[in-house]
């Protein structure tokens, strides 16, 4: 668990979606503890948007079978 660099505290769900690169809109549901443990199992969003891009671009280059 990451803590907050300025203050003696952990960081809240919000900021973790941030470093996640979650929408500020995002919202998950479930308890407090539920909620953390989705936020750790989640892939970040730009870096699956990255993987899906780059997967996308090397399958256009593949020649069908």
């Amino acid at each position: 668990m990451l803590g907050h660099p300025h203050e003696d505290r952990p960081l809240s769900i919000e900021e973790y979606l941030i470093l996640q690169t979650f929408p500020l809109h995002y919202k998950i549901a479930g308890s407090l503890p539920q909620q953390y443990r989705q936020v750790g199992n989640a892939v970040p969003v730009l870096l699956a948007q990255q993987i899906g891009c780059s997967l996308h671009q090397t399958l256009k280059k593949t020649e069908p079978v």
